[in-house]
């Protein structure tokens, strides 16, 4: 992701920190679908157990932090 920032902005820490919280954030999010298709449940707002809904808490957060990483510097674009 780093090879799609503009070449006359130098790169700085705080693209390395989005792109990685935007890495990790796509990882987390993919890990819970896997965990819940292996369940066999479905993955976006299931709150029958307890462990249903804490995955689908986490799905959110990751998914809120994902947006939030990329709409900036879209936003400047």
């Amino acid at each position: 992701m780093l090879g799609y920032a503009r070449p006359d902005r130098p790169s700085s820490p705080l693209v390395g920190g989005t792109t990685c919280l935007s890495l990790i954030g796509a990882a987390v999010e993919l890990l819970c679908i896997f965990i819940q298709a292996a369940r066999g449940r479905q993955s976006r707002f299931n709150f029958q157990t307890a462990v249903d809904t804490v995955i689908s808490v986490i799905m959110a957060i990751t998914a809120v932090l994902f947006i939030g990483t990329v709409l900036p510097p879209l936003r400047h674009a």
